[in-house]
C-alpha cells in the first residue's frame, strides 16, 4: 500500500518506523515585478534565508502571466508552506512606492558615475530606487521639498522609491541633504556638476 502511494506521489516521503507519509503541498503567489527583489534579494539572498526558515522549497516560475506580475511557487508540508505564504504576502503588503521629483541640477549627483552614487543610496537605506522621467509618474504621490529651484526650463525627473514605508523615509531624508547641498553650490558650477562616490559619506552623513 505505501508503496503503491509512493509511486502515485513521487514527491513523497516515508519517515521513521511506523511509516509515516509525508506529502508535499504547493501554493503559488502573485509578485508585482516592483516588488521581486525584495523577496529574492541581492543574489537571492532573502530567498534562500526563507527556505531555510520555514524548510519549503522557493521558486520564481517563469511562464506567462499578467503583465508586471511574477509567480512564485512555494513546496513542503501544509503548515510550512501556509506559513512562508503569508510572510511573502506581507513583505509584498508592506512595500509601498512614492515619487520624489528631483530638479535637473540634482540628477546627476543622485546618480553618480556609472550609477554609483543611487547604488549607495539604495543600500543604506533598503529602499529600491530608479530615476525616470517625470511626466511618466506624474500621478504618483510627489513629495515636493522648498529646496527645489524653479525654472521654466528644468528638466526634472522622478526618483521612485520602492520599500518599506521605513525605508522610504531613511532614502527621502538623505536625498533631501544632497538635494539641499545641491541647491547651495548650483551656482558654482553654472547648473551642472557631480558629486563624487567619496563625497556622499560626508554630504549626507
Amino acid at each position: 500500500m505505501i508503496n503503491d502511494i509512493v509511486k502515485l506521489y513521487p514527491t513523497a516521503g516515508v519517515t521513521g518506523k511506523d511509516e509515516k507519509i509525508v506529502l508535499s503541498y504547493s501554493k503559488v503567489i502573485k509578485i508585482p515585478s516592483n516588488k521581486c527583489g525584495f523577496i529574492v534579494g541581492e543574489n537571492g539572498e532573502i530567498l534562500k534565508n526563507l527556505q531555510m526558515k520555514y524548510n519549503v522549497e522557493m521558486k520564481i516560475i517563469c511562464q506567462r502571466v499578467s503583465r508586471g506580475t511574477k509567480l512564485l511557487h512555494i513546496t513542503g508540508s501544509t503548515r510550512n508552506v501556509k506559513d512562508a505564504y503569508e510572510k511573502v504576502e506581507n513583505i509584498i503588503n508592506d512595500i509601498s512606492s512614492t515619487a520624489l521629483v528631483v530638479p535637473r541640477e540634482a540628477v546627476g549627483p543622485i546618480m553618480g558615475k556609472c550609477g554609483q552614487n543611487l547604488m549607495w543610496f539604495s543600500s543604506k537605506s533598503g529602499c529600491k530606487i530608479n530615476l525616470e522621467p517625470l511626466g511618466k509618474f506624474y500621478n504618483f504621490i510627489k513629495i515636493i521639498h522648498s529646496i527645489f529651484l524653479e525654472s521654466p526650463n528644468a528638466t526634472e525627473q522622478s526618483a521612485i522609491l520602492h520599500g518599506t514605508v521605513q525605508q522610504i523615509a531613511n532614502a527621502i531624508h538623505m536625498i533631501s541633504k544632497l538635494l539641499r547641498y545641491c541647491s547651495k553650490n548650483v551656482e558654482k558650477h553654472s547648473g551642472y556638476f557631480h558629486v563624487g562616490f567619496d563625497e556622499l559619506e560626508t554630504i549626507v552623513g
